[in-house]
């Protein structure tokens, strides 16, 4: 499960140590405390954090990200963010993965960030790309496009109100799907070595051998928080190469197959009878009742309800 901390304070001392706990290469080098308040938010997980802060101070601020992809917007009508060499447009998120980035601003400023293991990331980038020697950097600071970056952003709401606010975070599969999307989303959003690797030529000849080892190993762990790219890595192949393979062996993604054996496992406790929809739903790795009844309708022709309703009968 992952960790969930809420702060309000008033008290200047309280920033910088907890902000280091999710940067630790970040400084604040100088606050001035007059009409100080600090809001935060934030989760927790194996490899990833995400942060939602508000502060109204004047504050310079220092961040060298080496071991982390760092992934944050900085809205403020009284400063900017950016490095030695450009300033950032801050109506969109920047990244860094180990050069220097400034901020100053004078007033309130509102903070939001995706903070992830840059090893992992790395390793996830891999298996997603299928190249095995990639090494995941920060090409250019902000987005493809203002497009990815609003999406980028709506991806940042969305992930933060699940986990923050609607306890996904106690939920391992909900929380790793979200983990999972955040990287995703990122990944497809700012221009890293991940995007120069995935314009490549696709893997395009495995069996479907490994197909069905690969239904096999989702059959087996759909309880589980598992991601296409360790199905991937499991049956030794790129996680390009497994969604090439999927299709084109069953006409679906390795998500929708995985979504099936969910749906079925879930359908296995409401024949049972013994609790309530939004329960089962939640433990199979639905977060929304409602997505959840519409994949039930369209697999079993019923809604989980009037499919325990039928049971308790």
């Amino acid at each position: 499960m992952g960790d969930v901390m809420r702060l309000r304070s008033t008290d200047v001392g309280v920033v910088e140590p907890i902000w280091r706990q999710f940067a630790p290469s970040a400084s604040i080098k100088r606050v001035v405390p007059d009409r100080f308040r600090f809001a935060w938010d934030s989760a927790s997980l194996d490899g990833f954090s995400l942060v939602e802060y508000r502060l109204d101070a004047d504050v310079d601020s220092v961040l060298d990200a080496t071991d982390q992809l760092f992934v944050c917007q900085l809205t403020t009508p009284g400063g900017g963010v950016g490095t030695a060499r450009n300033a950032f447009d801050t109506a969109l998120p920047w990244a860094s993965s180990g050069h220097r980035v400034e901020a100053s601003w004078r007033g309130e400023a509102n903070v939001r960030a995706f903070i992830f293991d840059l090893g992992a990331a790395e390793q996830v980038a891999r298996r997603m790309s299928g190249d095995d020697t990639l090494r995941l950097r920060v090409l250019e600071e902000q987005p493809t496009s203002p497009a990815a970056g609003r999406a980028w952003i709506s991806a940042f709401d969305h992930v933060r109100r699940s986990l923050v606010d609607e306890g996904a975070h106690d939920e391992p599969l909900i929380a790793a799907e979200l983990a999972a999307h955040a990287l995703r989303l990122t990944l497809a959003a700012i221009p890293t070595t991940y995007l120069e690797a995935m314009e490549r030529v696709p893997q395009r000849g495995p069996a479907d051998a490994t197909v069905r080892r690969a239904m096999a190993y989702l059959d087996e762990h759909a309880r589980e928080p598992v991601t296409i790219d360790e199905v991937a890595a499991a049956v030794h192949i790129s996680t390009r190469g497994l969604q090439y393979a999927f299709r084109r062996a069953t006409g679906e993604s390795p998500m929708q197959y995985l979504r099936r054996a969910r749906l079925a496992g879930a359908r296995d406790e409401l024949l049972i009878g013994l609790q309530s929809v939004a329960v089962i739903a939640r433990r199979w790795g639905f977060g929304s009742t409602s997505r959840f009844s519409r994949y039930y309708r369209e697999q079993y022709g019923c809604t989980p309800g009037e499919q325990l309703h039928r049971a308790r009968s």
